[in-house]
Order: structure tokens, then sequence, then C-alpha cells
């Protein structure tokens, strides 16, 4: 579990200088980012007996966070309003929920290891 926080830290952060030194190779990385934390998400939610009920109360939030954005970005997209809202739609709230993964995974770290 230690490597998968580490592995997603430095993903992350990765993504996030991309975006400062490069916008457009930060939002290309940021879909791989996402694809990375999907997976991660499903890793631990699998191994999810070994964690504590904190660490799958945050787990289960991040899936209704996914949720979430997709019904928005479905909306978004159904309403025509994706112009107006693209911005946030595809690049603040996916890296925000990110970053909650990024708390999740050293919670679940933290978990695993008491």
């Amino acid at each position: 579990m230690k490597n998968i926080h580490h592995s997603n830290l430095v993903f992350y952060i990765t993504v996030l200088l991309l975006y400062f030194v490069q916008p457009v190779l930060g939002a290309l990385s940021q879909i791989g980012l996402g694809v990375f934390q999907l997976i991660i998400a499903c890793i631990i939610k699998i191994n999810s007996q070994r964690l504590n009920q904190l660490s799958k109360t945050l787990i289960n939030y991040y899936w209704i966070g996914i949720l979430a954005w997709i019904l928005f970005l479905v909306a978004s997209i159904v309403t025509s309003h994706i112009n107006s809202h693209f911005k946030l739609i595809m690049l603040i709230i996916p890296m925000t929920i990110g970053f909650y993964l990024v708390i999740v995974t050293y919670s679940s770290t933290k978990s695993s290891n008491s």
C-alpha cells in the first residue's frame, strides 16, 4: 500500500508541474493520471478488508465524487453548457478529486501499517 501512495503522489505532483511548465502536456498527462487513479481506487476497494473504517469511508466518498463528476459532465454536454464550464469540468474538478485520492491513499497506507 505504501508503494501505491508514493506512486500516486509522484504522478500527481508530476502532472501539477507539467501544468505550470506546459499546460497542454499537463492536460494530456491528466488523462493518464485519471486512469492510473481509477486503477488504484479499484485495488484499494478490492483490498478494503485490510483497511479501517475511516479508509473504507474515504474510498467510498472518492467513488461518489467520481460519479458526481461524470453526471456533471454528461449534464453539461446534454445541455450544451460544456463551453462555459470547460475548465471547471475537465481540469479543476478532476484534479481536486485526484488530490483527494492522494489523501485516501495516505490514509490507507497509515491504516494498513497499524
